[in-house]
């Protein structure tokens, strides 16, 4: 982002390969230049050469002192960047990214922004998407899944390939989050760990079982 020429001779190298429409995923600044000068200077720029689509994380990138983990929580969230953005180019199309975890905030940030990315609650609470499409796009499902019919599912398809150690451990991984804040979480990544150490899902179906069988 310090070196506006270079991203757009990226950019224009990919237009010239493909037709698929390309968009910016960026920071509002770096480092200490956090003015809203510097990012409204980069989309106008970067909007000249065709990009019509920037999805802002509304926090600075510190690369000087912090780690991508801290940078995630650690800057402060500038919101009312994005939104200014949104007034200042009306043609182009903002989804605003960082720190949102429910549905509620989604309808607020969309009455300034054209959209919202959700990244970290959808994996750390997955379950947070379940109202998801019926809440912001008005499309009602007559079947909601349990958490067990989910994992029950995921197992099925990780366990339907002969895959190697490294990815068993990394695709159950991928699922700590599903239990969040029920009373049984504490138990269920336990038998996470356990299946990752025997390479086996096993006992994550033992769980599955005890959750039937409470609910019967």
């Amino acid at each position: 982002m310090l070196d506006i020429n270079l991203v757009k001779r990226c950019i224009e190298a990919m237009q010239k390969v493909t037709k698929t429409p390309i968009t910016i995923k960026c920071r509002i600044g770096i480092d200490n230049e956090d003015r809203y000068e510097f990012i409204a200077n980069f989309v106008k720029e970067i909007s000249e050469i065709g990009i019509g689509t920037f999805i802002i994380h509304a926090r600075n990138a510190i690369l000087r002192g912090l780690s991508p983990r801290q940078n995630r929580s650690i800057p402060p969230l500038k919101y009312d960047y994005v939104y200014k953005l949104k007034k200042d180019f009306p043609e182009l199309q903002f989804i605003i990214n960082g720190g949102i975890k429910t549905i509620e905030e989604c309808k607020d940030h969309l009455k300034h922004v054209d959209g919202v990315m959700i990244g970290r609650e959808a994996y750390d609470n997955p379950i947070f998407l379940e109202d998801i499409d019926e809440e912001i796009y008005n499309s009602h499902h007559s079947q909601k899944f349990s958490r067990e019919e989910l994992l029950d599912w995921y197992l099925n398809y990780l366990d339907s390939d002969k895959r190697e150690p490294s990815e068993f451990k990394i695709m159950l991984k991928h699922i700590f989050g599903l239990y969040k804040s029920q009373s049984n979480a504490k138990i269920y990544r336990y038998k996470i760990n356990e299946a990752m150490q025997m390479l086996s899902s096993k006992p994550v179906r033992d769980f599955i079982q005890g959750q039937y069988q409470d609910h019967q």
